[in-house]
């Protein structure tokens, strides 16, 4: 929530006059109380913008326990902070720790605890500028298989009844190596639902998560920094809670092997991004001043900010991995759209061709062991085993964008 914008305003500039799950929330609320009411729940990744959503969505249904994992000290405080200071008493067992889910301190973790109903795994690296160097890269293939092979490892031998990872709309016909990664988790989870339920959400940006672009307009405003934002893409957006609604929605009643995705139209319901900073600075008191150049903006911004104006620059996109449009699922794979309002349903089972997870963990691993940080064989190594991926490699990153 941006403090003298509200909701509705906020919903109007993503591209929406209402918000979703309303009448699911509605129908299901009983059925989903009855879920999480007196069982036990760990949230890896939960100090992420999507974890810390789940994680309210959680506590406010009454579990008898929730614990909370997450390798920012910082972000985890925020989390308590934020659900102590709510409308609610917490009365579960309501604990956080600063754990590397890929540690050995992890695995120490589960022993101890040894009991837990759900397991959801929220951690990830999603960002497409993690392709920018093969040393981030790396760190992001590990966090988005090899962290997700050992949390479901872990969530089978506590006994849990369910394993929920969350996935990305950009694992559908992958351009960039984050979606890929995360379409090869989905795998490993296909290769797991034989020994424990399994579940996924795939959904579009969330509005002012931590890192994205509206999260950084924030910043910029607080340090009355230039506006930076490609003026050629549009995408689909949810907000916060929705984005915690969903993965609940997921965990708690997907069928094993079923990715739950919102009920969005690409076209109709997705926002170029120029317009929707435009819209949002407009909500704020500001005019949007354009400028051709990073440069420009810069220089102007001083004089333009005490004239409640904003500089910005807008260009046409030339960074690695953006995609033309949004999707969640693509022609080859079964969606069911009558079980809920607001919620697709895709059955992973009938995903199409399997893929050989353990030969690109193992080609993935023969490159670490040997020290071999080329990107351009790790690209390889997706090509050769992912058919839909098709990657998309421009000539900037988005760090060299202001």
């Amino acid at each position: 929530m941006i403090a003298g914008v509200s909701e509705q305003q906020l919903l109007e500039a993503i591209g929406r006059t209402s918000p979703l799950f309303v009448a699911d929330l509605k129908a299901m609320d009983s059925q989903l109380k009855g879920l999480v009411e007196g069982r036990r729940f760990l949230v890896i990744g939960g100090a992420g913008s999507i974890g810390h959503a789940v994680t309210k969505e959680i506590v406010k249904r009454d579990p008898e326990c929730i614990h909370v994992v997450d390798i920012s000290e910082n972000n985890l405080v925020e989390v308590v902070r934020d659900i102590r200071s709510g409308t609610q008493d917490v009365t579960c067992d309501f604990r956080t720790f600063v754990i590397d889910a890929g540690s050995p301190h992890f695995m120490a973790f589960i022993k101890e605890f040894n009991a837990y109903d759900y397991v959801l795994n929220l951690s990830a690296m999603k960002h497409v500028r993690s392709e920018k160097d093969p040393y981030s890269l790396f760190r992001m293939l590990n966090t988005n298989i090899h962290y997700t092979k050992a949390t479901i490892e872990a969530a089978h031998a506590v006994g849990a009844r369910k394993f929920f990872a969350v996935s990305t709309d950009k694992a559908a016909n992958p351009v960039n190596l984050m979606g890929a990664s995360k379409l090869v988790m989905e795998h490993l989870l296909l290769e797991a639902s034989s020994r424990i339920t399994v579940s996924s959400a795939r959904f579009a940006n969330v509005a002012f998560s931590d890192g994205s672009l509206l999260y950084g307009m924030l910043h910029r405003l607080s340090k009355q920094q230039p506006i930076s934002s490609p003026n050629d893409i549009s995408r689909m957006f949810m907000t916060h809670a929705e984005s915690g609604q969903l993965c609940l929605f997921s965990c708690l009643l997907g069928e094993n092997a079923e990715w739950f995705l919102p009920s969005l139209d690409p076209v109709d319901e997705a926002v170029n991004l120029q317009d929707l900073v435009c819209n949002l600075l407009n909500l704020l008191g500001y005019e949007p001043v354009m400028f051709e150049t990073e440069t420009e903006a810069r220089t102007h911004a001083k004089a333009l900010i005490s004239q409640n104006k904003w500089p910005c620059h807008f260009f046409v996109s030339d960074t690695t991995g953006e995609k033309e449009s949004e999707e969640f699922s693509t022609k080859e794979e079964v969606v069911i759209t009558d079980r809920f309002t607001d919620i697709d349903v895709m059955l992973s089972s009938a995903q199409g061709a399997s893929v050989d997870v353990p030969a690109i963990i193992a080609d993935l691993d023969r490159l670490q062991a040997e020290q071999m940080y080329s990107k351009p064989q790790i690209i390889d190594i997706f090509a050769r085993h992912l058919p839909s991926f098709n990657h998309s490699n421009a000539k900037k990153n988005l760090d060299q964008r202001m």
